[in-house]
């Protein structure tokens, strides 16, 4: 087994602002196995955050895992960086700060004091202590390498891989924003807590896309990934004037931005308000679902009550299934209630349960996914 010599960190990180009553100081660690005379000195314009990518590597060690394979001849000689975060807000140091790391393309590579490599997990409480590490790491590496503690702005500072790509090129992810959005991190909020600090509770997702695609009445609305779609704007996230060949793939989606692509290759970063979607990608197919003893369906929550359509265009019905293949009822229409029995999600909605005059079994999508309802509740 590897080992590694630790070191308390000199900086407190406040996990218990996170997990209250817990607080914590991480604890540098130290891989000494890449040369030390691999790369020279960078110019320290930025530290650059980043996140696995690795959805095969979630367990309680996937911070080992990574830090094991990236270490190990001759994988560091493709991509290295300065460290790594994970397994429950440890951190390992694998290079030293300020020499040129390989991991963020040629162009940014050798303007990046440090890079940082968050590793995933499935587990809600880790990554609560990992986010905290990465955070106060990412702020940390900043002010040792006289960098502004400013997220994805003009300038030196902090930047994301995405970041990176949107503005240097010579790279296409955009990391880390997918894997922190699907923990509960919105892209303002990251950005406050660079600045800032870590400060309140992280949400607790719920496990389902959060990306719809069709409004209630079916028809597509906002884009996801893969989407076809043409641009109807002139400009640019960054107010550069584009010149517009439509259509375009989507290849990210990030909050109001977007990351369109044209033959295999990126055209810009954009408002998604600015697309319109020519064809969607197919969404997931509903299964049968059955009545079982709990009171409502297989599936479902068993929740009782009253659901009022507050939304102008009314909400579509699905017949005898739920989800956005499901055969199409009729539209309840703005100020008419139904009973319901249960509540599940699928297809980047929230549905809910209640039986027709006619017998047959009514699903109704009451709310996308982490946003607002479409009526009231009683």
């Amino acid at each position: 087994m590897r080992k590694f010599n630790k070191y308390l960190y000199s900086i407190l990180i406040v996990v218990g602002m996170l997990v209250p009553g817990l607080a914590q100081a991480y604890e540098l660690e130290y891989n000494h196995n890449i040369p030390g005379n691999l790369t020279g000195y960078a110019t320290p314009n930025y530290v650059v955050g980043h996140e696995s990518g690795n959805g095969n590597n979630v367990g309680p060690n996937s911070l080992e895992n990574e830090v094991n394979y990236m270490t190990r001849y001759p994988n560091y000689l493709n991509a290295n960086v300065t460290h790594w975060v994970g397994s429950g807000g440890r951190v390992i140091q694998i290079q030293v700060p300020g020499k040129v790391s390989w991991g963020a393309g040629a162009n940014a590579n050798w303007q990046s004091y440090a890079q940082v490599e968050l590793a995933r997990t499935n587990d809600y409480n880790t990554f609560q202590k990992d986010y905290a590490s990465y955070v106060e790491l990412l702020r940390d590496l900043a002010g040792k390498g006289g960098i502004p503690k400013a997220l994805d702005e003009g300038g030196r500072g902090i930047k994301t891989h995405r970041w990176i790509s949107w503005n240097l090129g010579g790279t296409d992810h955009t990391d880390p924003y997918g894997y922190l959005n699907s923990w509960g991190v919105s892209e303002a909020k990251f950005k406050s807590d660079i600045k800032n600090g870590i400060s309140g509770v992280t949400p607790k997702p719920n496990p389902v896309p959060t990306n719809p695609t069709v409004k209630p009445d079916g028809s597509a609305a906002i884009p996801s990934k893969g989407d076809t779609v043409n641009f109807t704007g002139t400009k640019d996230i960054y107010g550069t004037n584009l010149w517009v060949s439509n259509p375009y793939q989507v290849k990210e989606i990030s909050g109001n931005r977007a990351v369109l692509t044209k033959n295999g290759g990126i055209f810009a970063a954009v408002n998604v308000k600015d697309l319109k979607v020519v064809s969607s990608t197919k969404p997931t197919t509903p299964k049968p679902t059955t009545p079982n003893s709990s009171g409502t369906y297989s599936g479902f929550t068993k929740e009782t009550a009253k659901f009022t359509v507050t939304v102008n265009e009314g909400v579509q019905a699905r017949v005898n299934g739920y989800g956005l293949n499901a055969k199409k009822g009729g539209v309840l229409q703005r100020n008419q209630a139904i009973n319901y029995d249960g509540w599940a999600a699928r297809d980047g909605y929230i549905w809910v349960h209640y039986k027709g005059y006619s017998g047959d079994d009514l699903f109704i999508p009451v709310r996308p996914i982490n946003q607002n309802a479409w009526g009231t509740f009683k």
